[in-house]
Order: C-alpha cells, then sequence, then structure tokens
C-alpha cells in the first residue's frame, strides 16, 4: 500500500475513535443500562456511537465520530434530564399511610399530579422518586407533607 492511502486509512481510524463525555448521576446509571434505558441505547447504537461509564461511574463516555458523539450526548442528555432519582428515607410506621387509598393513595396522587415515577423500596424504606428535578422536588416535598 501507498504512503497515501496508510495515511488515510489511519485519518479515518482516527476520525471515528474521538471520545466524548456526558456527565451522569451514580443513580441514573442503572436506568440508562436497564430497560428504561433500552430504548435510548438502540438509538445511540443506531447512530454508530459506542458508549460506557467511566470507571468512577461519574460520566457515559462516548465513541465514535464527532457527529456520532453530538447526536448521541443529545440523546442521553435528554434521557437523563427527566430520568432524575431522589429518595425520601420513610420511617417503617408510615409505610401504610404510603398506600392506604388504592389509587388515591399518597404515591399514586404524587405520580399523577407531579409526572413522575414512585416506588416504595421496602428493604431500603425510601420512596425513590424518578422524573424531571423540579418535579421530583415537587413530589418529595407532597410527600414530606403527608408524613
Amino acid at each position: 500500500a501507498t504512503r497515501e492511502t496508510i495515511k488515510s486509512a489511519v485519518e479515518q481510524i482516527v476520525a471515528e475513535n474521538h471520545i466524548g463525555h456526558v456527565s451522569i448521576e451514580k443513580t441514573t446509571i442503572g436506568l440508562v443500562l436497564g430497560e428504561p434505558g433500552k430504548e435510548v441505547r438502540e438509538k445511540v447504537a443506531q447512530i454508530g456511537c459506542n458508549f460506557n461509564v467511566s470507571d468512577d461511574d461519574s460520566k457515559l463516555v462516548l465513541k465514535g465520530t464527532d457527529e456520532q458523539i453530538a447526536q448521541a450526548s443529545e440523546l442521553l442528555k435528554a434521557f437523563i434530564a427527566v430520568n432524575h432519582i431522589a429518595e425520601v428515607d420513610i420511617e417503617p410506621e408510615d409505610e401504610p399511610i404510603l398506600f392506604s387509598g388504592g389509587s388515591n393513595s399518597i404515591l399514586s396522587k404524587v405520580e399523577s399530579d407531579h409526572g413522575v415515577k414512585a416506588n416504595f423500596r421496602k428493604g431500603k424504606n425510601v420512596v425513590q422518586v424518578r422524573g424531571e428535578l423540579e418535579k421530583i422536588n415537587a413530589a418529595i416535598a407532597e410527600i414530606e407533607r403527608f408524613l
């Protein structure tokens, strides 16, 4: 192969292997890699970009062309923005209060009023709230008002 052919091949390899980063909270990593993140992972793969989690769990490391990284970053940032997670500690004796009323329970009301997902984690005695940051904060304030 000629020097130009080799140079061109090397330039292409370099161009396709740029690195980018998207900051992420440790609590959100599982969402990106788990079932909730399936669709965004598929879209990122269709773009042709690869990503993994940094060793310190503080960011997603993206690999591809600059354009692929830019497109994948936007998709991942949009997913992360609506999938923040916060937890509220619940006293064991307050657990029944969360569920009383069935479909009109505090958890159901918080989900519908604030557009978030709220799950009680029995082993940890916490309610985990997932959604947009402002909505989470409003939902947590409402939960705390009831307890």
